[in-house]
């Protein structure tokens, strides 16, 4: 988990945020796109971030069961 405080922004329509240089707007996907991340644990977003993500850009809520 980071420690930095994540700020959102809107880019051609989609909600997201910098990550490392990769602007991330599937808050449940890798930078890459392979694998399945924790929004919260992983990214180190609010809980309120991931809820305004799912609905600004359509996204499904992904659950792990581990």
């Amino acid at each position: 988990m980071t420690n930095k405080k994540i700020k959102l922004e809107k880019l051609d329509g989609k909600l997201g945020f910098d990550y490392y240089g990769t602007f991330i707007t599937d808050c449940f996907e890798s930078d890459c796109g392979r694998f399945v991340m924790d929004p919260i644990k992983d990214y180190g977003l609010t809980d309120s971030q991931v809820k305004q993500m799912i609905k600004t850009n359509n996204l499904q809520e992904v659950v792990c069961i581990q």
